[in-house]
């Protein structure tokens, strides 16, 4: 039998970090999932969500961004820890982690002025009255008062992780955070004796870390968090990172989490499908270089092989795993028991990301991010259930059920899986990456035996002689173009593979479709027009995947054309015209309402977050919401 500490001899091996000892060299990262309290406080429904990765093999968990001081509260359900009231629930939580296995540090923060004043209904405090270009809001400068009194609730809410039992701290001084916006010169232009010079910028963080070690003492380790490469103008760069690298491994940290970016630049940090994977573990590897704690890095971790190839070449010491480990919490578990090939993938969509401000995180491919609290196996007979259509949410479906122990059936009118994210969008230059989750479900759904019939018949009559107990649509409903009077091509039917036997295009439309469809008629050796109307031509997607298909839509020669507002009659002025269409369901509901005891209509979206939307609706199966009665 293979061994996988053989394979993964790094990876799966332990590890000490100061007093510390890990089972493993993964870390998942402290990821925003908003599932605390309104006031901060953990819920079961974080817990469950922790444990679960815990239970799934990772080595050691930063709990994301837990604030110091509700000053600095930065999402509307970040976890506290600015109060000894929270203590109790905090211990809840270690408990929970320490019982599957796992490690557990708070990551401390204050956002600064990275955040806005909605949250905490205070003013916004920063080293300097400038306001980040994102946010938009003027911060207050500090006081010297004010500094010290942040200083010492860094170092109360650490003795707080202390006394709830968590085995260390992390201090995030990186991504643009408030001590991160102390140590950057593109945010603190203070001239006293907390600007200035490099020493100056980092008295504070020193500060922070002396007392946080004076309350705790030496037995309880210090992981600092830092930024690399700001890549923002008068930032901080990779040379000076490693200065403050060598300060703060002199003022007693026992580790460093090497990071990259701020606010405005945050593309860098969580980049999308087709990026480079592990793309910031060179800078980690820099740093490690020049100092002699360990170091840990981030940044599209997505398989075992690119975690130990990392190790392997002393890029660093530690890995967090953070995307890949929300996709398939048992990503170290399946590593270690020689599962690879049935990791769910991370495609980095970053719908996870795009929910980072609104109640909780879901995924894209897995239904049950959220709501781990809730899973379990349902005692119930077992149904006669039908998917019509195979979208990433009718395939997540079919999965739960699937797994529920029901008789599953796929009726798919054409001859592949996917709808438009999975299959079509997967054309896209960039996006070969997202046909990897059809792959996944394809493999998956043949072991649980799911039936599936392509090319099948989905009118109203013959889907009516399966006599489903339980009946999910995941077709993408009718076409809605700008103007259907005009004899165009359609972006879908063109992404389907529709012949383009002109020289030049002009597509017309907003967002990640008509963005695309662009994309992928300039790859067929074609001049390409875009024409919109709306401020922001990917104004539908992440912010990331904005940045990324902006970049290549200009690497790709499209001509971008922005017109006052695009009406019916803007599709006969232009030569060769592609018409972007959305899509109506409302006939679907109408065509296939009654058909069996439960018709759930899941839809189909090329937009990830849309899709995210579908896909966790997919999953009620899995918690009995909605279906049994």
């Amino acid at each position: 039998m293979i061994k996988m500490l053989d394979i993964y001899p790094r990876l799966l091996s332990p590890y000490r970090l100061g007093s510390l000892y890990l089972r493993n060299r993964t870390v998942f990262p402290g990821i925003t999932s908003n599932f605390s309290g309104e006031r901060g406080e953990v819920t079961d429904q974080l817990i469950g969500f922790l444990r679960r990765r815990a239970e799934g093999g990772i080595g050691l968990i930063f709990v994301e961004s837990v604030f110091v001081d509700w000053s600095g509260k930065g999402t509307p359900r970040e976890l506290g820890i600015h109060e000894d009231s929270l203590i109790p629930g905090l211990k809840r939580l270690t408990d929970s982690v320490h019982e599957a296995g796992a490690r557990i540090m708070p990551q401390l923060i204050h956002c600064g002025r990275q955040m806005t004043s909605a949250f905490s209904k205070m003013p916004l405090l920063a080293p300097s009255a400038i306001p980040d270009p994102i946010v938009g809001e003027m911060p207050k400068e500090m006081t010297i008062h004010e500094i010290e009194y942040m200083i010492e609730q860094f170092a109360q809410a650490a003795r707080r992780a202390k006394e709830a039992g968590f085995d260390g701290v992390e201090i995030q001084a990186g991504h643009g955070y408030l001590i991160s916006q102390f140590l950057s010169p593109y945010s603190n232009k203070r001239t006293d004796e907390y600007g200035g010079s490099l020493e100056n910028r980092g008295r504070f963080l020193r500060k922070v870390i002396k007392r946080t070690r004076e309350i705790t003492g030496n037995d309880f380790p210090i992981v600092c968090r830092i930024n690399a490469e700001e890549y923002v103008e008068e930032g901080i760069h990779l040379p000076e990172a490693i200065k403050v690298a060598r300060m703060i491994e002199e003022w007693g940290v026992d580790a460093i989490d090497v990071s990259v970016s701020v606010k405005e630049s945050y593309h860098y940090l969580s980049v999308t499908t087709g990026e480079p994977v592990a793309n910031q573990a060179h800078f980690a590897e820099e740093i490690k270089k020049n100092i002699s704690i360990p170091v840990i890095t981030a940044g599209r971790i997505l398989t075992p092989e690119i975690a130990e190839e990392i190790l392997e070449k002393e890029k660093a010491d530690l890995v967090a795993i953070g995307r890949a480990s929300i996709a398939d919490p048992d990503f170290v578990r399946k590593t270690e028991q020689n599962q690879t090939e049935q990791l769910i993938p991370c495609i980095g969509c970053n719908a996870c990301n795009a929910r980072s401000h609104r109640p909780q995180t879901i995924c894209l491919v897995n239904s049950g991010v959220g709501r781990e609290h809730l899973l379990k196996q349902l005692d119930v007979s077992p149904m006669k259930v039908g998917v019509i259509g195979s979208s990433l949410a009718g395939l997540e479906a079919a999965k739960i059920a699937a797994e529920q122990g029901h008789y599953v059936r796929i009726l798919e009118p054409t001859d592949h899986l996917g709808g438009l994210f999975g299959q079509i969008r997967s054309r896209i230059p960039g996006q070969k990456e997202l046909g990897k989750a059809v792959e996944y479900y394809e493999r998956n759904l043949k072991e649980l035996g799911v039936e599936i019939t392509f090319h099948a018949s989905v009118s109203q009559s013959d889907v009516a002689d399966y006599k489903f107990d339980l009946l999910y649509v995941s077709l993408a409903g009718n076409h809605k173009p700008i103007n259907d009077k005009v004899n165009t091509l359609y972006a879908i039917n063109v992404l389907k593979g529709a012949s383009l036997e002109e020289s030049s295009y002009t597509v017309i439309g907003n967002g990640i479709l008509a963005a695309e469809t662009a994309l992928y008629v300039a790859s067929q050796d074609k001049e390409v027009t875009l024409v919109y109307d709306h401020p922001n031509i990917v104004h539908d997607a992440h912010p990331t995947i904005r940045y990324y298909t902006h970049s290549r839509l200009e690497k790709a020669g499209v001509v971008l054309q922005h017109i006052e507002k695009i009406q019916k009659d803007t599709v006969s002025l232009y030569p060769n015209v592609i018409q972007t269409n959305g899509f109506s369901e409302e006939s679907l509901k109408n065509m296939y309402q009654g058909l069996s005891g439960h018709v759930i209509f899941l839809g189909d979206s090329y937009e990830a977050s849309d899709l995210a939307e579908r896909v966790w609706k997919a999953g009620d199966l899995a918690i009995g919401e909605g279906v049994y009665s």
